[in-house]
């Protein structure tokens, strides 16, 4: 457990210390579902177990919570896992895109972080799971960043 996790909130006034919530999070939920690599949808699953924030900001974007959840669990129930080792202790690992998506949200203050991490998962997964749900509920690049650019200029 990082951290993170143990500081309250009274430490979570940064990206980082909210980026290794998210992945501590995100490697529970990995785990639990049998999965075996952290991707971008981990990571959004994590940012709805864990920010009550992210809610708020879905329903700004005219998106619910449950559906978004359903489209990420039905986007990783087809996805196409690759097989290759993992070194022990490092289970389940962090996938390149989830780490690079973590490192572009962690740049600024916690309270921007959800729609930072959204906006990341929309910039640099291209093609993965957490790309492809937000899609699916109607989310887009633009519509993300507008909302950021809105809360950043407030």
């Amino acid at each position: 457990m990082t951290d993170a996790m143990n500081s309250g909130p009274a430490l979570r006034a940064s990206g980082r210390a909210d980026a290794a919530l998210l992945i501590d999070t995100a490697c529970g939920r990995t785990a639990a579902l049998g999965h075996n690599e952290v991707t971008t949808a981990h990571l959004l699953l994590a940012l709805l177990d864990g920010f009550p924030a992210a809610a708020d900001l879905l329903a700004e974007l005219g998106v619910r919570a449950a559906d978004l959840e359903s489209a990420l669990l039905a986007e990783l129930a087809v996805h196409r896992w690759r097989p290759f080792p993992v070194p022990r202790g490092e289970f389940p690992p962090l996938g390149r895109t989830a780490s690079e998506v973590c490192e572009e949200a962690a740049a600024g203050a916690s309270e921007q972080f959800p729609a930072r991490l959204l906006a990341a998962v929309l910039h640099l997964d291209h093609q993965g799971p957490g790309r492809i749900a937000l899609h699916t509920v109607g989310l887009t690049t633009r519509q993300v960043a507008l909302a950021l650019d809105t809360r950043l200029s407030a």
